[in-house]
């Protein structure tokens, strides 16, 4: 893994406001609320960019499996998975998609 130290990081111009970014960032709340810990324990927006940077399929699995681990309802765990998806198009489309997710019927 290449070293990121010194790297800077622009976010004002690269992350562009769209459903999928407000979806995952929903589902970084969502994940916060179920476990009680932070996604990203960031000071600053420079370190949340690097965090970004970062964010891989592996990271997502791992707090999946976190959630899995507690007690945490596995459609919630579900939810989340989809929600911080690294990938925006297997993401939920919309809120109203979330809402229509089998979490939200089970309880």
């Amino acid at each position: 893994m290449a070293s990121t130290e010194g790297t800077r990081y622009s976010y004002k111009n690269e992350i562009v406001a769209t459903p999928a970014v407000d979806i995952w960032a929903f589902g970084k709340l969502f994940y916060e609320l179920l476990s009680g810990h932070e996604l990203a324990n960031c000071d600053s927006p420079h370190q949340f960019a690097k965090f970004l940077a970062h964010w891989n399929d592996e990271k997502l699995l791992n707090i999946i499996e976190s959630l899995e681990k507690s007690a945490v309802d596995s459609l919630a765990a579900d939810l989340v998975f989809h929600c911080l998806s690294t990938n925006p198009q297997n993401r939920p489309r919309s809120m109203s998609d979330v809402l229509s997710h089998s979490f939200w019927r089970s309880n």
